[in-house]
């Protein structure tokens, strides 16, 4: 655990995840974050759930843009990133995404949140990515650890 994050090591093996539960405000239902890395293929993945996304079909993609926020700096330099929306038995909705690169662990560490948009600028979801420092640093050394691979290696950073 890094604060409310759990790392785990992926059942395939080839990956590692941190995962965070977090109350939707408008639904007070529970709400996941997850960030994938495997270290051997230096990818990055990601998912969150959502439960008012209920208008996009199952199994179809979407672009959405990634927006960090840390104080009064913006960081929307993630934009049209591809995910693939799966809908739940319990109703909520997922979206998930595995084209990215090891920058999004870099930026996940360092800002405060992290928004999910539609290419017309409205709000999917937000999550705090309070403690993220600690967890992508659990993050990597698990990810290097399976891969084979020396997490305190410069050139690996």
């Amino acid at each position: 655990m890094a604060g409310d994050w759990e790392i785990y090591a992926s059942d395939s093996g080839a990956s590692c995840g941190a995962i965070a539960i977090f109350d939707d405000d408008e639904t007070d239902k529970p709400v996941a974050l997850v960030i994938g890395f495997d270290a051997a293929d230096q990818r990055v993945d990601l998912y969150f759930s959502n439960w008012t996304a209920t208008s996009v079909d199952d199994d179809t993609t979407v672009d959405l843009d990634i927006v960090f926020l840390s104080n009064r700096d913006v960081d929307d330099g993630w934009r049209d990133i591809e995910f693939r929306v799966a809908h739940a038995d319990d109703g909520s909705v997922s979206f998930f995404s595995n084209n990215l690169n090891k920058q999004m662990l870099i930026d996940f560490a360092k800002h405060e949140t992290i928004l999910f948009r539609t290419q017309n600028e409205v709000s999917v979801e937000v999550f705090p990515l309070d403690g993220t420092a600690a967890a992508i640093k659990l993050l990597r050394e698990c990810a290097f650890t399976i891969a084979g691979l020396n997490p305190k290696d410069p050139f690996l950073q």
